[in-house]
């Protein structure tokens, strides 16, 4: 290892340091140097050509420069000298690093749900691509809210009347005079202060059972086999469908090996861990032979700009900076006539507002249509649809094929 001595932008302190080293590391049995020209700043790759071009080497020992395209995948090697002709090298898949290794080398741990490479089977996935079954996903979904579910304005998170200020404890007091007085109940004001406070007892003590799903007994062994209802009864749309798109995601890489030469795995859940604990978790993740990672963060709700941005940072610096992030979300147009749908496009298109539409994938049937019609205010308005799901992903791996 050689330690620079000043700065790395500056290709004379870059040269000087790998100068000093150079010829002792490369001896008098070389065969090959390698020079990898990615890293540093944006001037360091200078100072290595050089070194390299100032020392005298062996007269069998060949000098090559590396550099790895970010898009494509693929990386040029130029013989003796970088203004010469390169030759374009593909990555061989079964030399390069697996996601745990990505991890590795930044000192991290990984674990993870499903994983799948070239080769390998894949199961069939019904929500997306039946639909019959994925409308019946989302009747039963927006019955009611499932077990656990928590409400933000709940009062279980008010601090104690005693250490309400008094203004509080003024309003709430006429609040309950007023609704006593509807009732035409009598009560002594001077103990309307120990009524306030028992009230506000019984409320935060009071723990209510959450509203369940009702589901017809064909409805709960359909939902149930295919893994939307767990053993409680309770629907868990978020990890399902984040399975969901992972099967859609190697389905689609199946049917499409032109991708094969680019794409080295896919894998669902996986946990980040340091020192065995959980730092971040990503949903589905594609892994590039050039050890880039393209993630699919799956969102069924609201996405805030800042939690977006928090775990891309988290993602570049737990990986690599090149790694991105694309949110997906349902969106199935054909549908436009369920009572859930509205809501279904509003969260759609906040997400694009919040993150860029860029950044946002639909999860779709297999051909949407064109455009559908949606209710805004007190007029209708005609939306295109957005790419099928397959499209989109096409749309990005294709910028990284090699031309």
């Amino acid at each position: 290892t050689a330690l620079i001595e000043g700065d790395m932008d500056d290709p004379g302190a870059v040269g000087d340091s790998l100068n000093n080293v150079l010829p002792e590391m490369v001896g008098n049995a070389c065969d090959r140097v390698c020079i990898v020209l990615n890293g540093g700043k944006k001037l360091t790759p200078i100072g290595l050509i050089f070194a390299v071009q100032q020392i005298e080497l062996p007269e069998h020992c060949e000098i090559q420069f590396l550099y790895g395209d970010h898009q494509p995948v693929q990386m040029k090697s130029y013989p003796e000298n970088i203004m010469e002709a390169y030759e374009l090298i593909q990555y061989r898949s079964d030399k390069m690093l697996k996601v745990d290794e990505v991890f590795q080398v930044n000192g991290l741990d990984t674990s993870y749900s499903q994983h799948w490479v070239w080769g390998q089977g894949s199961q069939k996935e019904r929500y997306g691509v039946d639909a019959d079954f994925t409308r019946l996903v989302h009747d039963c979904y927006a019955r009611g809210f499932d077990e656990g579910v928590s409400d933000p304005s709940s009062t279980t998170d008010w601090p104690a009347y005693t250490k309400w200020t008094a203004h509080s404890q003024a309003t709430w007091k006429q609040e309950i005079a007023k609704k006593l007085d509807r009732l035409k109940l009598c009560y002594s004001k001077a103990k309307l202060n120990e009524l306030a406070e028992s009230l506000t007892t019984v409320v935060r003590r009071f723990n209510p059972n959450i509203k369940q799903r009702e589901f017809t007994p064909s409805e709960h062994d359909e939902l149930t086999k295919e893994g939307w209802v767990n053993k409680k009864g309770s629907m868990q749309l978020g990890f399902r469908f984040e399975k969901s798109v992972w099967h859609r995601t190697v389905n689609f890489l199946k049917l499409h090996t032109e991708y094969k030469s680019i794409v080295k795995e896919c894998v669902l859940g996986i946990q980040v861990k340091r020192d065995g604990v959980v730092e971040s978790e990503l949903d589905v993740v594609l892994v590039l032979t050039n050890g880039i990672l393209i993630h699919l963060e799956c969102k069924t709700w609201a996405f805030k700009k800042k939690d977006a941005d928090a775990r891309i940072q988290v993602l570049q610096k737990s990986s690599s900076r090149l790694a991105t992030m694309y949110a997906v979300a349902p969106l199935f147009p054909s549908m436009v006539d369920a009572d859930w749908f509205q809501g279904m496009h509003q969260r759609f298109t906040s997400l694009k507002e919040t993150i860029g539409a860029g950044k946002v994938i639909a999860f779709t049937m297999p051909n949407p249509p064109d455009q559908y019609l949606i209710k805004v205010k007190r007029h209708t308005e005609n939306i295109e649809s957005p790419p099928a799901f397959e499209t989109a992903l096409s749309n990005i791996l294709n910028r990284y094929l090699p031309r």
